[in-house]
């Protein structure tokens, strides 16, 4: 519940979050989502910090530079990264998703609509220097993995991966 006796709270999106989207564009709409790949590897570390973040090893010294995985920090920092990735998203292409640390997701009605949305996301990623997971994005589909369920709109069904 805090940080540097800070208090902060971390809440990352429920799948039933991602199903009220769906619920909302309504039966057959089209969801997508871009993984961030290695997403912690993605994220420099603040370089005041860098003198935090060293070990020695034989007889040598290590500084990460990037977020390290397993750093109490890390995962506010990449939700923190992630929410504003989407606050551009929306504030530039004026389309909304859901976000958690890696993984984008969004819902359109119509395949032109979520194909366009998926194409600005990839634009936003490139523009910040960003690496999408090719094997894990998703191009709109009606079914589709995302936080671990498989949402099928044309049926309306949310089961497990």
């Amino acid at each position: 519940d805090s940080f540097l006796d800070e208090p902060f709270h971390l809440s990352l999106p429920r799948s039933a979050d991602f199903a009220d989207l769906i619920i909302a564009k309504g039966p057959g709409c089209f969801p997508f989502k871009k993984d961030l790949k290695r997403a912690y590897c993605q994220i420099p570390v603040d370089p005041r910090d860098c003198n935090l973040l060293g070990y020695h090893w034989s007889d040598l010294l290590y500084f990460d530079l990037l977020l390290p995985f397993g750093l109490h920090s890390a995962t506010l920092a990449c939700q923190h990264t992630a929410d504003t990735i989407a606050h551009n998203f929306y504030s530039v292409y004026h389309h909304q998703c859901m976000n958690s640390i890696n993984d984008f997701g969004d819902v359109e009605s119509s395949h032109d609509d979520a194909l366009e949305a998926f194409h600005d996301l990839e634009i936003l990623f490139n523009c910040l220097s960003l690496d999408s997971s090719l094997e894990k994005d998703c191009p709109p589909s009606t079914r589709m993995v995302f936080l671990g369920l498989i949402y099928n709109t044309a049926t309306t069904c949310m089961t497990l991966e």
